[in-house]
């Protein structure tokens, strides 16, 4: 669930000039397409504008995603320009008027869901209460990036840094979060890394990860994480079980350009714990993608790049099952 969105990309070019191209939810995605099993069903759940029915829907036929539960509105589709100042800093601006899910929209197509990726793309896919209501009527688990949730939106289109009101019933509608560093940094306030993530984990999700561009990512998990997404289990309770830290190392590429890389990483994650990998097997894999996509421009083409990746990491063998699960 999330928003499609047309991007450009200004001061990244591999060519000539700004690069204009399919973005947002299509990037966690096409990452999910690739690292989900054989045989398992993706329903991409959004509100697209019509003016960008022709650029969404044939992007949607050749990754062989199910459209049915994309809903045509007719407001202007989202797009956003990113102008990049270096590979880590950059200034968006949003335009477009797809706004929030009624619940009434949403309801009969999220109870066609055992589990849900909520990827905040604009911020706006949902309000609070209707997220409460979300947790309530999925059964199964719910892995949340909360990217732009920790975004404002000036009268201009631009978009700046905030730190998320009430930040923890967000956090506790979830089975997983994910953040940047930033975003944690915004998220904990005065509060010790260490203590944010113990407080987020005791409001109830299983799972914080938090990506670091190119220092790699690292993630704490309450024991059984895992085993939450691979056997579709609700929450057991705030507070279940110790905390462990995990930390992997970055896959460098020489020029990447990051945007959607977060998105990729987080659908990556999500798919591996629903088809049963571990913590560390689902981050290692997500970490792996990522630095794909890092080195491939736009979401157009991702899909079959990430799928010949996965191939390709599969094909050194069966991982050791060695982390907690």
């Amino acid at each position: 669930m999330g928003t499609f969105v047309l991007d450009r990309i200004v001061g990244l070019s591999r060519g000539d000039g700004p690069e204009e191209r399919l973005g947002g939810i299509a990037y966690a995605l096409a990452a999910a397409a690739a690292a989900l099993p054989e045989g398992w069903r993706l329903l991409p759940v959004a509100r697209l504008g019509e003016d960008a029915a022709s650029d969404v829907r044939p992007w949607l036929a050749d990754t062989g995603l199910d459209g049915s539960a994309v809903l045509e509105v007719p407001e202007t589709n989202n797009r956003v320009e990113l102008r990049y100042r270096g590979r880590q800093d950059r200034t968006e601006r949003l335009s477009g008027g797809v706004g929030s899910w009624s619940w009434d929209e949403l309801a009969p197509r999220v109870a066609r869901c055992h589990a849900l990726l909520v990827n905040f793309i604009s911020g706006h896919e949902m309000g609070l209460d209707d997220t409460r209501r979300l947790r309530e009527d999925v059964s199964g688990p719910l892995y949340a990036d909360l990217h732009s949730l920790f975004l404002a939106t000036e009268e201009d289109g631009r978009r700046v840094p905030r730190r998320l009101p009430r930040w923890r019933e967000w956090v506790a509608c979830f089975d997983a979060v994910q953040m940047n560093a930033d975003e944690l940094d915004r998220m904990r306030g005065p509060m010790e890394v260490e203590a944010a993530v113990r407080s987020a984990l005791d409001l109830g999700p299983a799972l914080v990860v938090c990506t670091q561009g190119e220092r790699g990512a690292v993630a704490w998990s309450r024991t059984g994480a895992s085993r939450r997404f691979s056997g579709g289990r609700r929450r057991v309770g705030p507070g279940d079980g110790t905390v462990r830290r995990h930390q992997i190392a970055p896959r460098p590429v020489p020029a990447p350009d990051p945007t959607g890389c977060g998105d990729v990483f987080g659908g990556t994650v999500c798919a591996r714990l629903l088809a049963g990998d571990s913590v560390e097997e689902a981050l290692a894999l997500a970490t792996r993608l990522a630095s794909v996509a890092a080195d491939t421009s736009g979401a157009d083409r991702l899909p079959e790049v990430l799928e010949r990746a996965v191939q390709d990491e599969m094909s050194h063998g069966p991982k050791e099952k060695g982390g907690e699960r």
